[in-house]
This record gives C-alpha cells, sequence and structure tokens, in this order.
C-alpha cells in the first residue's frame, strides 16, 4: 500500500505485534493522537492482559519511520479452544493524517486476526458505518452519552437536568461526603460494595485481586479514578472512572439500597464532574446505555441522560455470525442469560 501526501507517494507498511514488543511506539502512536479512546491506552491495555487474562496485540502502520495509524486488540478464548479478537476502540491516527487509514489499519486488522468473531467499536462520532458493513460485519447497537466538559462550571450546572439538580442538593443537605479514594482500605470498601451490587443485579462485577490491581497500577499511571460517597459514616455508593487523554469513562457505579434516600449518586457524578473539569479532562463519556424501553439498560439510561451529554450510537461491528446472535442476546438480557455464563461471555 501507498500514500499520497503533496504529490509523493510514501509507502505504508503494517506491523502486528504482542503489546509487550510495541508498547512504546503505542505510546508515542497515542500521544500523537487528536482523540484516544480511554481503552487504547498503554496502562487499560496491559491490565486487560495482566488483570484479566486477555492476550493484547497492536497493528501499527507506519510510512518510514513514523507511526501513522494503529489499532490495538484484544484476543479473548472461548471454550471449545474458539478464539475472539476484539479491535478496541477503533483505529487511533496520528494528528494530521488523513482519516482514509482508518480503512487501511482496520483492512489489516481483518486479515490478519480470524477466529470465532472479530469486531470493532470504534469510538462514536465515525463515518465507517459503510465501510465496516461493506466488509461483512454486521452492526449490533449500543448507546452512550458524552458530556462536554468545556464550558464553565456554572454552565455545565445549567446544563443538567432538575432532576439531577434537586439529587445533589439532597445528598448535600444529607451530609452526604463525596472523597477522591486513593487508599487499599477505601478501594477494599469498593470491592466489596461493587460485589454486593453485582450479585444483587446477578451481573459480573470486579474480583479482589482485579481491584488490587487497579488500586496499584492503573490509578498511579492515571488510568483511572475512583470517587466514593459516605452515608452516615460508611461508603454508601461509589463511581470508577477510566481515563485516557482528554476523556474520562464511566465504568463502574455501585450503591447500597438504604444509602439511596440520601441521593449519593447524584452527588457522586457532579463532584466527579467537577473534578475532571479542573482537571482539564474535556469528554466524560457515560458509556453503556439504551433508550429502548425493553431493555435492561433503560433504567440506567434515565440515570446517564440528565448530565447535559449528548446521545450517540456506538455499535459494536462483528464478523461472525454466532457472535452477533450471542451479542445481541448480551444487549436483551444485560449479560444475564444462561447461555452466555456458560460461554464466559457474561460480562466482556
Amino acid at each position: 500500500m501507498a500514500s499520497n501526501h503533496g504529490g509523493r507517494t510514501t509507502p505504508v507498511a503494517s506491523t502486528v505485534s504482542c503489546l509487550e514488543d510495541s508498547a512504546e511506539t503505542w505510546d508515542r502512536l497515542v500521544q500523537s493522537a487528536a482523540t484516544c479512546d480511554p481503552f487504547q491506552t498503554r496502562a487499560w491495555l496491559a491490565a486487560e492482559q495482566d488483570c484479566h487474562g486477555y492476550h493484547v496485540s497492536t497493528v501499527i502502520s507506519s510510512e518510514g519511520n513514523q507511526s501513522i495509524a494503529g489499532q490495538a486488540v484484544i484476543s479473548k478464548p472461548f471454550p471449545a479452544g474458539l478464539m475472539g479478537h476484539e479491535a478496541i476502540g477503533g483505529p487511533v491516527l496520528a494528528a494530521g493524517v488523513p482519516a482514509s487509514a482508518c480503512g487501511t489499519v482496520l483492512d489489516d486488522f481483518s486479515s490478519s486476526f480470524r477466529g470465532f468473531f472479530t469486531s470493532v467499536r470504534p469510538t462514536a462520532p465515525h463515518d465507517l458505518d459503510a465501510k465496516l458493513q461493506g466488509d461483512g460485519y454486521r452492526s449490533s447497537s449500543l448507546h452512550t452519552v458524552v458530556v462536554d466538559l468545556r464550558p464553565t462550571e456554572e454552565e455545565l450546572w445549567e446544563s443538567i437536568s432538575g432532576n439531577a439538580r434537586t439529587g445533589v442538593r439532597k445528598g448535600k443537605k444529607a451530609s452526604v461526603e463525596v472523597g477522591e479514594s486513593d487508599d487499599w482500605d477505601t478501594w477494599s470498601a469498593f470491592h466489596y460494595l461493587q460485589a454486593a451490587h453485582a450479585a444483587a443485579h446477578d451481573i459480573d462485577g470486579l474480583t479482589q485481586d482485579q481491584c488490587r490491581y487497579y488500586c496499584d497500577q492503573l490509578q498511579p499511571a492515571g488510568a483511572c479514578k475512583l470517587f466514593t460517597a459516605y452515608v452516615d459514616g460508611d461508603v454508601g455508593a461509589a463511581m470508577l472512572f477510566i481515563l485516557g487523554k482528554a476523556t474520562m469513562r464511566y465504568f463502574i457505579g455501585c450503591s447500597r439500597p438504604e444509602a439511596l434516600r440520601s441521593s449519593p449518586n447524584d452527588l457522586l457524578m457532579w463532584e466527579a464532574i467537577r473534578w475532571a473539569q479542573r482537571e482539564g479532562i474535556e469528554w466524560l463519556d457515560l458509556y453503556d446505555t439504551d433508550p429502548r424501553p425493553d431493555s435492561p439498560l433503560a433504567g440506567i439510561h434515565k440515570f446517564k441522560s440528565k448530565w447535559g451529554g449528548h446521545e450517540l450510537d456506538r455499535p459494536y461491528y462483528i464478523r461472525g455470525r454466532l457472535y452477533h446472535w450471542l451479542r445481541e442476546l448480551k444487549r436483551k438480557s444485560a449479560g444475564r442469560h444462561p447461555i452466555l455464563r456458560a460461554l464466559g461471555i457474561a460480562g466482556g
């Protein structure tokens, strides 16, 4: 393949490597990119491998010695020796590189990785729908809500719903205390709270070892942030965010049912927004949601839609009919279907 810049034709070569061999090159590409998904940072990719047990590779396209585009790939094992490959976050482009390079790196991903399925979930918004569906990928709909944090705090306060403002005031009136959590004692309390929350809602939660990794590895690297809300002296609610470049992504939220009378979640989200803005973070991605009334995510959609954000379609694109069916089953059951649990994909 060759690219043409300013009348010059330059050969482009792509290299597929494991994360250990390409980590420094990937870091430079991500740092030079105009945008980056929080799941594409080196720290998070290392967590996928070291903490969650997946294999991580990169596909990097270069012009001479210059990396111009890349794709991180998470390879996940399934029963019967099957392997699936997810192009996490979609293509990463170095600043100034034309969008056409996205198609090239996706072609290299599709030709280099074969298995039970391959999937791509580009960061929204994007214009890759026609290309991916033309290449045989099928769309599995899912949404996200993105909040622009660049306005002033006063403007952000006015942009959130009246219900959210009432909840924030209620939390303050009830003397809910929100703190930034960086010690293991608080992370341990978060672990037990989210484990109880996950069990009550029949969903997968983080193990204690995973929480320890997040506390000891991701947090010092600036790749995650935990906020906790104290209600009557105990941790009543918590929210975990993943950080990447100019974006903060809501990852896990949990609370004690008896603490909800004090509206700790509204105050938690508002204080997280205020913190992110002070840190120069430009976007809050509230992550997976679904506005359809019959969706198991309809309830959380109501919470995520009240923070002044814009709802965006961010589907999975999947090549592999069986996995596409399983992904639709996951969406409709919020991962609770026994078939998904039997295959070990209820949470991923």
